[in-house]
């Protein structure tokens, strides 16, 4: 069984390594003065890196050359298995160079060429620094050409488009090879060799060298879905940056264009000033140490190759199971006995009827039927058994491949949510300058995903605090006012001269599964630095807010259980969503279906017997959107003598918002029964009704209690959002004494929930 390492260098970074289709004039002159079909193999050894690096830094590096090697010179890479044990031989030497000698003297001869790489590090910590050594071998004569990048200050920066190209390049003009605009186009990545209009024309002449490829390379594949799908994968995602390259070069030229017209209007010391200071910056960005980081778009191209190949692989497996199913079936279907045949029974088990040969009702023929029913059931039992012995060796040959794919998948989903920060040194699609509106320049800050953009966002730039930062001077050493400063900014602009850089921080994170290919990006900060000497000119919170992105092509990785779980859990979220919507809108206290759900206090004055002070506290519960009932606990005079009494009544009552234009009243009605306590004396006993008084009443005071009854009528004004004001009018009847009117207002708060949970959960 193939390691999964194997399946992954086969399948991902080196996917397409046996079928590289390419033009010799595509990239390089002639037959790439002799390399082109000659055989190579790449050995990667490195210095101060822990295992966890290094398996899968020196598979990534030997990938990504080997696949340039190809592309760019025509070579044929071999990585049988005889050259991978000689290579695992030279690698666990962890002396490479000291020995490469020895290594072409081996009489090594699978390969025509071996290229050396050593990758080390230096440091430790923020100060690490990395390089990176490439050494060309012809196996016979021993010539030899070098390559070398230092200061990297990234790990990722390896194995970057823009160092791999460069060494690519130097290690192929070392062998003489000519390599066409085309190649020196895209092995630069930074488009510096050309001006905008030969980088927009080369743009589209590697679509088109692209897309011929994309054709011829699918074509070969037809037979192997799995690489087919990964292929077309990466085509669409290089596609897609090519447009997005496109599109900034088209706006590109329209500056410098308009850059041209302008010139000629200048000073002579204007002129002499642009031209002074984008020399400072072109030998200030010759200091700078190479840095082209890994950013949201290679994780996430990375993840859904991983993707693709294990949806492809997976599936291949089941159409192979239902293969295997198939075949058995019409196996069987070929080889299983008639039980009606005629010709399969003997004479005795058989009659003849109007001169056909029928089979007799006899023991016989049911012997003889119950035995070919058995040869039938042997016969699928063995087949069955065949056919399970091939899946499971299917699966055996297949799961660990499938299971470690999507291991690795979930272990790259993990390494996401950490901050990725982007430069636009490294990225000429990060920032664009637009027109000067007359009191600054917009500066527009865009992070793609192909020709995506998934940060979008804009910062002001003024000249006044450039011309303060930067103090320009002219070839006399004078400084120059702000207006020509204004100038000298704006040309740069115009020409894309970096004088400053940008630097964005963000956070990419994967979304559910069941959200195929589709993730949330959160832009951190942005940051401004000087490129003279890479101070920090300021800090920049961003206004653009955490975005969803879908890659395209999208792929679900699910299995249909998974699926299907997903579909219950979505339809069971959904289920409660819609109660808890449906609960919403009954206790909504504002809006028009509200049920009467809520807290309120009233003060007012009572008329009867006894006029006086009202008080009283009502917690009501809506059980609809009409019917609700309240606790009411008060105080109101007393019929018989005018003192405060305490009572508590429970109520039962009915509720109706009444629309009018975008106002809800609450307009309301309840019953209740309770219980009503006052003090009285000896003196109250006529008008209590009572026969006889307790004989602790003296000239003192006793309490009573009686039965109350309770109407009330109302109605709620919304005010803002949960409040309302209330206003009461209640009958109260105490047995044995007279009616009681009240009359109160008071403030409700209507967010009460307790009934609404209770909705939800029927």
């Amino acid at each position: 069984m193939k390691s999964i390492k194997t399946f992954f260098m086969v399948g991902l970074l080196a996917l397409l390594a046996d079928m590289w289709v390419f033009a010799a004039s595509d990239y390089y002159l002639g037959n790439a003065n002799g390399m082109e079909g000659k055989r190579f193999t790449v050995s990667v050894s490195s210095t101060n890196f822990t295992d966890n690096e290094k398996s899968w830094l020196l598979d990534t590096m030997r990938d990504k050359l080997a696949q340039n090697f190809q592309e760019y010179l025509g070579m044929t890479e071999i990585n049988d298995a005889k050259t991978k044990d000689f290579l695992k031989k030279i690698q666990d030497s962890e002396s490479l160079f000291a020995d490469e000698n020895s290594v072409l003297s081996a009489n090594f001869k699978s390969a025509e060429y071996i290229l050396f790489v050593d990758v080390r590090r230096a440091g430790a910590g923020s100060g690490s620094r990395y390089s990176i050594t490439a050494k060309l071998s012809n196996v016979q004569t021993k010539e030899t050409k070098t390559a070398t990048e230092s200061s990297l200050v990234n790990i990722n920066d390896l194995y970057s488009d823009l160092v791999v190209g460069k060494i690519t390049k130097t290690l192929a003009e070392g062998f003489g090879v000519k390599l066409t605009s085309l190649a020196l186009y895209k092995l630069n990545p930074s488009g510096s060799l050309f001006s905008v209009e030969e980088q927009l024309a080369l743009n589209k002449q590697a679509q088109d060298a692209a897309a011929r490829r994309e054709a011829e390379i699918q074509k070969s594949l037809s037979s192997d879905p799995a690489k087919a799908a990964a292929q077309k994968l990466i085509y669409e995602s290089n596609k897609a940056k090519a447009e997005r390259d496109q599109k900034i070069l088209q706006e590109r030229l329209i500056k410098e264009q308009e850059e041209a017209r302008l010139r000629a209007g200048r000073t002579s010391s204007v002129n002499n000033a642009i031209a002074k200071f984008s020399k400072e910056i072109d030998e200030a960005l010759s200091r700078r140490p190479v840095s082209q980081s890994i950013n949201a778009e290679d994780k996430i191209i990375n993840v859904e190759l991983k993707k693709a190949l294990y949806v492809q692989v997976r599936d291949s497996v089941e159409k192979q199971k239902d293969a295997y199913k198939k075949a058995a079936q019409e196996q069987y279907n070929a080889q299983k006995k008639d039980v009606y045949d005629v010709s399969l029974y003997p004479s005795r088990a058989k009659v003849e009827s109007n001169g056909k040969w029928v089979i007799a009702d006899n023991d016989s023929a049911k012997n003889r039927r119950i035995e070919l029913e058995k040869e039938n059931y042997d016969l699928k039992a063995k087949i069955d058994a065949s056919t399970r012995q091939s899946i499971a060796e299917l699966e055996m040959s297949t799961n660990s491949q499938i299971s470690s794919l999507r291991s690795a998948i979930e272990v790259d989903k993990k390494d996401f949510g950490k901050k990725l920060t982007v430069s636009s040194l490294a990225s000429n699609s990060l920032i664009y300058v637009g027109k000067w509106t007359g009191e600054s320049w917009p500066l527009r800050i865009s992070v793609y995903l192909g020709n995506i953009s998934f940060i979008e966002d804009t910062v002001i730039l003024t000249d006044k605090e450039f011309y303060d930062i930067y103090q320009l001077k002219d070839i006399n050493g004078k400084t120059l006012g702000i207006d020509d400063a204004y100038d000298v900014f704006d040309s740069l602009f115009r020409m894309s001269v970096p004088f400053f850089y940008v630097e964005v921080d963000y956070k990419i994170d994967p979304m559910a599964e069941k959200y195929a290919s589709c993730y949330t990006v959160t832009p951190l900060e942005y940051r401004i630095y000087d490129t003279r000497n890479s101070s920090l000119i300021k800090k920049i919170t961003p206004t653009a807010k955490a975005a969803g992105l879908q890659y395209r092509p999208a792929t679900d990785i699910r299995t249909n259980s998974e699926k299907s779980a997903d579909r219950s859990a979505d339809y069971a979220a959904k289920a409660k969503e819609n109660k808890s919507l449906e609960a919403s809108a009954v206790f909504d206290q504002k809006f028009g279906g509200g049920a009467r759900s809520s807290v309120g206090l009233n003060l007012g004055f009572a008329s009867g017997l006894q006029n006086g002070f009202a008080v009283n506290f009502d917690w009501a519960v809506g059980w609809a959107s009409w019917l609700y009932t309240s606790l009411v606990i008060g105080m109101t005079p007393s019929p018989i003598n005018g003192k405060l009494g305490f009572d508590i009544i429970q109520t039962i009552g009915l509720n109706a918002r009444i629309p009018l234009g975008n106002w809800y009243p609450n307009l309301y009605f309840d019953f209740g029964v309770g219980g009503v306590w006052w003090k009285y004396t000896p003196d109250d006993r006529p008008l209590l009704n009572i026969d006889s008084l307790p004989a602790s009443v003296g000239s003192g005071t006793e309490t009573t209690a009686c039965v109350l009854l309770r109407y009330a009528l109302g109605v709620d004004f919304p005010v803002a959002n949960y409040w309302a004001i209330n206003a009461q009018w209640a009958l109260h009847q105490a047995l044995k004494t007279s009616f009681t009117d009240e009359f109160t207002v008071g403030v409700r708060y209507g967010k009460w929930r307790n009934s609404a949970k209770w909705i939800e959960s029927f």
